[in-house]
């Protein structure tokens, strides 16, 4: 079977280092597979594929949600698919999904412009906001006081017409749960940023930082940290995702699904090195 690998030859923001993406071509041949590269400029390629596995941050309004579409109309076998893409890219369609399926999460409110300040204030200081599309740190602040709320607020209701609220569990990590086709691959510890509340902290003048990532085996995780990631990643699909997980106060509460999540060499990889075969089997699985 040939694998097309949509890609950014820059690697620019993009979820899978180089030598990560050699991996999974090495790992497709000795499979007996095809494994292409294929960017932007020839996306047309895909009809001539027979799986498409997405290593580009995914966006519902870009070039990455088309190729999805692409694929999924073409009957391809596709990570990630157009379902997951659009799901994980709304937080607030999360937010409603998680709720209905009684999946753990902090306490959380959905604000609009006329959320009246006793509404805010009643929610209690700090607490974070997030635009419905954040991702990767970005489009998240922590909010300290109503004069700060109003600064960020106003920033965020130009960008959407609803932001979420919720409330703010300072932790030294976020778990991300690797799981594909509703099993975990991979599990991982993202540490917060060195002297912020976040994974990566950007600055005005310089290159974002980030934490270090600690990784356990798949086999030692805790059951419940596993059982709420694997039913998370049911009730958005059978693709490929990472769950992020605060434990907080000895509980767990999920804080987000992202479909796109990191394969990095040298990372999510380092403890259970058969991910890259897992998913090249899955994507040519019939």
């Amino acid at each position: 079977m040939k694998i097309c690998c949509l890609y950014d030859p820059k690697f620019r923001d993009v979820p899978s280092n180089k030598k990560a993406l050699n991996i999974f071509a090495e790992k497709a041949k000795n499979l007996g597979h095809e494994f292409e590269f294929i960017t932007r400029k020839n996306i047309k390629k895909i009809n001539d594929c027979d799986a498409l596995f997405i290593r580009v941050t995914t966006n519902p309004g870009d070039y990455t949600f088309t190729a999805s579409r692409i694929a999924k109309e073409s009957r391809i076998k596709v990570i990630d698919d157009p379902d997951s893409i659009r799901k994980c890219a709304n937080k607030v369609f999360l937010f409603e999904l998680f709720r209905k399926n009684h999946i753990p999460i902090p306490r959380t409110k959905i604000l609009n412009k006329r959320t009246q300040r006793k509404g805010v204030e009643k929610f209690g200081y700090p607490f974070v906001i997030k635009l419905p599309d954040s991702y990767a740190s970005k489009g998240v602040k922590k909010i300290v006081s109503y004069k700060s709320y109003l600064k960020y607020s106003r920033q965020m209701f130009r960008k959407s017409a609803l932001i979420i609220l919720q409330e703010f569990m300072p932790t030294k990590f976020d778990w991300r749960i690797g799981v594909l086709d509703r099993k975990v691959i991979y599990v991982c510890k993202y540490y917060m940023a060195k002297n912020h509340w976040k994974i990566i902290k950007y600055g005005e003048s310089s290159k974002p930082r980030t934490g270090h990532a600690f990784v356990i085996k798949r086999k030692d995780i805790n059951p419940e940290l596993k059982s709420i990631a694997v039913k998370v990643a049911k009730i958005i699909g059978r693709g490929l995702y990472g769950i992020d997980i605060k434990e907080y106060n000895g509980k767990y509460y999920v804080i987000e699904a992202n479909d796109n999540p990191n394969i990095d060499a040298g990372v999510e990889d380092r403890k259970d090195n058969d991910i890259y075969e897992k998913i090249i089997k899955f994507l040519t699985r019939n």
